[in-house]
This record gives structure tokens, sequence and C-alpha cells, in this order.
């Protein structure tokens, strides 16, 4: 399993469009076979600031999602909305 950590902070009067872009990805991106997990965190002191926790079963889970035309959909959509670059970091789980 491979845990993928994305923080992102979003400009504010872009705050709305991007929960709802988010949500609509996680949505879809629940629905893939090789996605375990998919929890947004929005940050309760700053308001523009997210943690996606992205869990999938292989790296051949994440290149199959990177593919699909939700997430595209999303990175398309939610580029010009960023107060800064992405974060990611990934990770694996220990047994």
């Amino acid at each position: 399993m491979i845990v993928i950590i994305v923080n992102a902070e979003v400009m504010s009067e872009f705050l709305e469009d991007f929960t709802k872009e988010s949500q609509f990805v996680q949505a879809k991106s629940l629905e893939e076979s090789g996605c375990k997990n998919y929890c947004i965190l929005q940050n309760s002191k700053d308001k523009n600031k997210f943690t996606f926790i992205e869990t999938f079963e292989s790296e051949e889970a994440i290149e199959a999602h990177k593919k699909t035309a939700h997430f595209q959909q999303w990175r398309n959509n939610v580029y010009e909305m960023m107060a800064c670059e992405r974060t990611t970091m990934r990770y694996t789980i220990m047994k």
C-alpha cells in the first residue's frame, strides 16, 4: 500500500470552487478499485489550506488514477486556484 499526502493552499476567492472540485474528485477516486482511501482535510485555523491523504494498493493503481478523466479535470481546474505549488510526499505502510 502506498499513501500519498498532498498539501495545497488555495486563494481565498476560489475556496468554494476548490472545495467542490476536490469533493468531486474524492468521490470518483473512491470508485477506483485501486484507491483504498481518499481523505480531504481542511485546516481548522486557515480554511485555505488542505491536506489530501490518498491510499492506493500499488504504483499501477496510482498511475491508473493519474490517467482518469476526473483526476485530470481536477488538476486542470484547480491549477489557477492555487496560492502556491502543491507539495506531495509518498509513504509506504509499514508491516
